[in-house]
């Protein structure tokens, strides 16, 4: 029976390296550098060590010791001595004690001029009597395992044996004994066990490409789990479950139990919050700082979601993947987050993801100082916040995973201060600059210079008068003449689409071949003159009556009844809504879940997200007891509404998970007019399946047109919001021109008599007389309510994209200030309300604005 065993004589092979020893059993992938603590900033040895336990305790006091041989000995010989009674308490690992004595000892009489110690020989002969016994022990339990050809109790055989190699030191012969159990493995849990198993070996040799490569592996199978096939993981003795596979263990259960399966998604929570940590070590090791805290933020507890406003940091859970059981310290996590958010995050981010999280929150409650430091970049206060940097740089270079990266880091965050510094001026004295930086000339011309040459600073440097002088343009005039080009560019589209649209209707373009597509309008819908004459006699159900339900509902069903298929089936939450459609024909039914079992497609116009998700909860159940045949198509469902673009992604992969249904995301842009006259302009995104059973019920019938933008379901999501903060953009700009206009005695009438004769574009036009007449019913429109919460979502959509979007800012702001003005009733246009109190003005030039009473 063969196993890897390099056995303790080979394991305690050493030498010599810059009066320190390196050792198979606890390896050093970088040189420690000198590090020297002062008074002002004290290393508590005790508290620091008290962080960690077992071999990782020790690799790190360990560190702390070379580190410190030189420039601090009173710490670098606690140190080596807190590490050997470490060895002593926690391990066997013979090769591992003496290394460490051997360098302590060269560093006594080297550096220090102390007395060497003695070997403990009485501890080496009982941890080798004692490595000797388990290992016989744990070879005969293998050997037993392998001969009854039990393939459960091999794999438990190997664990234990890499466990155990990893204890005493033998890293590389653990690795192999985890990688053998790979081999007997048959679930999820099995490979997940092995990945975390194999993360704390490379984890300890520094390995950090493996580290990501495993996280990676194990993050995959947890998305997509491998069902059990008979195989069990019980077993007495040795071949009982160790740490990781307690966490991993119940990633393939089949459990009823309510109970039972709350403590199971607990334990995959746990199990994805640890790989997450391992992630962000792995990328901080090699160096890739800007993908480190989206790892770390991953983890649940350290999610950076929008909360309620709540204070949640008291009694809020650390991460699993730090403190004693984990891969890191909680200290040093919070010190990981914070100098990689400073190097890394622009202020806005910084203070979103960071500075007001919860969880982050509660880890600098570990290291207070580093509160100080958040604030000091965040308002601005670089001196301060680089000399806190200088103060507590040995912390920082006594840890073990950050200490080669410091120097990077730091030089990451002054060039982002250099970067901010400028951001509200036009022109900064060298020497103004170097004072509130804390440097020397010759070091601010150097990030200046640096700036300038990488263009992430577009400036110019006076070499004579020692001034940056800095080149910013007029991002509000350009943004509005760029907001004009784009709206005449879509109004020339939407003439070429509805005279290509008009063509199809007449029968004088179908079935087109891909390489003859129509023209003037190559872009339009192809799937459409593609099935034009493709009509199936199916069942189409609508959800949704309101504004624009209400219209694309009546004008489906005009054309379900032209084109002789069945009545369409329609619900809505309030059944009142229904009536108008029911006297056109169409067929009320009970709730969302008979729509879905009874109908092949299903369009659905939603007000939110919320209401989206109870909706599709419901359809989602109705759907997964329905009956199809094999020659049965699945049903589709057409999302008409205006969602966020991962709650969509997240929709369709529910729906896909059903193996009998389609998500078709087909947002529609036009107000309830453009709906009652079926001019609605589609887009969709999805399944190549679904785009083609949906598009010929989709236009003429509700829309004049559909723009296919492919198969990933959150691209028309996206799209869409990306569309309605062009109008909101329009909107915002009239107002603050408009308010402009009233405020300096010009007039909003004046101002608008110049547009109708300078940018006569319908938006324009349109919105603006709505605020020069004071006239905004929302009924022919969109509500404020409405305007909010895509405001809210297209600020979530670019943050999420670190792209800034100060106009929607503003504009939600404004709709936000308007509503509490006027009520929810209103049209978008009426946030011209916000904006006139901004000014000092009354928020609409009508009183009965005010009466909620109205509303």
């Amino acid at each position: 029976m063969d196993v890897d065993w390099t056995g303790n004589a080979q394991a305690s092979s050493s030498h010599a390296v810059d009066g320190a020893t390196e050792q198979v059993g606890m390896p050093k992938r970088f040189a420690a550098l000198p590090v020297e603590v002062t008074a002002a900033a004290p290393f508590d040895l005790d508290t620091y060590a008290a962080q960690y336990k077992g071999r990782r305790r020790i690799q790190h006091l360990l560190f702390v010791a070379r580190s410190t041989v030189t420039s601090t000995p009173s710490l670098s010989r606690a140190a080596f001595l807190l590490a050997l009674k470490t060895i002593q308490a926690d391990t066997t690992d013979e090769s591992l004690y003496t290394s460490t004595l051997n360098d302590y000892n060269i560093a006594a009489a080297k550096e220090w001029g102390e007395s060497q110690l003695a070997s403990d020989s009485a501890w080496l002969d009982r941890a080798e009597r004692k490595t000797d016994d388990t290992k016989d022990r744990l070879e005969v339990e293998l050997k037993t395992y392998e001969n009854n050809l039990i393939k459960e109790s091999i794999r438990i055989g190997h664990r234990d044996i890499g466990n155990f190699l990893h204890s005493v030191g033998d890293l590389q012969g653990s690795l192999k004994s985890f990688g053998k159990s790979r081999e007997f493995g048959t679930i999820t849990a099995h490979i997940i066990e092995m990945s975390l198993s194999i993360i704390d070996v490379v984890l300890e040799l520094q390995q950090y490409g493996a580290i990501k490569s495993h996280a990676s592996k194990a993050l995959s199978h947890l998305a997509h789990p491998r069902p059990a096939q008979g195989a069990t993981d019980k077993s007495t003795g040795s071949a009982a479950q160790s740490d990781n596979v307690k966490i991993a263990s119940l990633a393939n259960a089949s459990i009823t139990d309510a109970r039972t399966q709350l403590a199971k998604d607990k334990q995959l929570n746990e199990t994805r919050d640890r790989l997450a940590i391992a992630s962000g070590i792995a990328e901080l090791g090699q160096g890739s700082y800007h993908t480190v805290l989206p790892s770390f933020l991953s983890s649940s507890a350290l999610s950076d979601e929008t909360s309620d406003g709540t204070d949640e940091s008291v009694g809020r859970p650390l991460p699993v993947g730090c403190g004693l059981d984990g891969y890191v310290s909680t200290a040093d996590l919070a010190i990981y987050v914070v100098l990689c958010a400073i190097a890394t995050l622009e202020r806005n981010a910084l203070k979103a993801r960071i500075i007001d999280n919860p969880g982050i929150r509660s880890l600098l409650e570990y290291e207070p100082y580093l509160k100080d430091l958040l604030s000091a970049f965040y308002s601005g206060q670089y001196r301060q916040g680089l000399e806190l940097l200088e103060l507590h740089k040995s912390r920082f270079m006594l840890d073990l995973h950050l200490s080669p990266h410091v120097p990077a880091l730091f030089d990451h965050i002054r060039s982002r201060s250099v970067l901010q510094y400028f951001e509200p001026y036009e022109a900064v004295q060298l020497s103004r600059m170097a004072t509130d930086f804390g440097w020397n000339d010759m070091t601010t011309e150097h990030y200046v210079l640096q700036a300038i040459q990488s263009g992430s600073l577009q400036a110019r440097l006076d070499c004579r008068d020692r001034v940056v002088r800095t080149r910013k343009d007029d991002v509000r005039t350009e943004l509005f003449a760029q907001t004009i080009q784009l709206q005449r560019k879509q109004a020339r589209q939407s003439e070429d689409l509805a005279y290509h649209f008009r063509l199809i209707q007449s029968n004088y373009v179908a079935n087109v071949a891909k390489d003859k597509r129509p023209s003037p309008a190559p872009s339009t819908s192809y799937l459409h003159t593609q099935a034009v004459n493709m009509v199936e006699k199916i069942q189409l159900g609508f959800i949704g009556l309101g504004n624009m339900g209400a219209a694309m509902a009546n004008n489906l069903n005009k054309w379900a009844r032209d084109e002789q298929l069945p009545a369409l089936l329609v619900y809505n939450r309030t059944r009142s809504k229904c009536d108008a459609v029911e006297k056109q024909g169409a067929v009320v039914a009970a709730s969302a879940g008979e729509i879905a079992s009874k109908c092949d497609l299903v369009i659905t116009s939603l007000s939110n997200d919320a209401a989206a998700e109870t909706v599709y909860a419901e359809m989602i159940k109705a759907i997964e007891s329905k009956e199809i045949s094999d020659k049965q198509q699945k049903t589709v469902f057409v999302e008409c509404s205006t969602l966020y673009p991962s709650f969509v992604g997240q929709l369709e992969q529910r729906m896909e998970k059903t193996g009998k249904a389609h998500l078709l995301s087909c947002p529609c842009f036009g107000p309830p007019p453009m709906a009652v006259s079926a001019q609605l302009v589609v887009v969709m995104s999805g399944d190549l399946y679904a785009r083609r059973r949906a598009s010929p019920y989709l236009a003429p019938s509700i829309g004049r047109a559909t723009l296919d933008v492919g198969s990933n379901v959150e691209k028309a999501a996206a799209l869409k919001l990306i569309g309605n903060s062009c109008v909101l953009g329009i909107i915002e700009l009239l107002a603050e021109s408009m308010t402009l206009a009233d405020k300096s005695g010009v007039g909003s009438e004046t101002l608008f008599s110049f547009l109708e004769a300078f940018m006569p574009a319908p938006s324009i036009l349109g919105y603006g007389k709505k605020m020069v007449d004071d006239n905004f019913d929302g009924t022919s429109g969109f509500s404020l309510d409405g305007g909010i919460k895509d405001a809210s979502h297209i600020r979530k959509l670019a943050e999420s994209v670190d792209c800034p979007v100060p106009i929607i800012d503003a504009a939600h702001s404004h709709l936000i200030t308007a509503r509490a003005q006027g009520g929810s009733h209103l049209d978008w246009s009426s946030l011209v309300g916000g904006q006139r109190i901004s000014a000092g003005l009354a928020p609409f030039k009508r009183a009965r604005h005010f009466d909620k009473a109205e509303i």
